[in-house]
């Protein structure tokens, strides 16, 4: 994200597709931070599940 950040039309663009404004009107400052945490908490769950999954061989695929 802050690597498209660099260019001004790209910035622009990101800028006007932001949901920022709208879910933290709807949420309040609060219920938009605590979505944040819930998101990187679902994030950081999936990574873990994904990394104990079993190593599938390639003998058996």
């Amino acid at each position: 994200m802050a690597i498209l950040s660099v260019n001004e039309d790209v910035s622009g663009f990101l800028a006007k597709i932001s949901a920022h404004a709208g879910l933290e009107r709807a949420l309040g400052a609060g219920g938009y931070q605590l979505l944040g945490v819930l998101f990187f908490a679902a994030m950081g769950y999936m990574l873990y599940r994904i990394g104990r999954q079993k190593q599938v061989s390639i003998d058996k695929l």
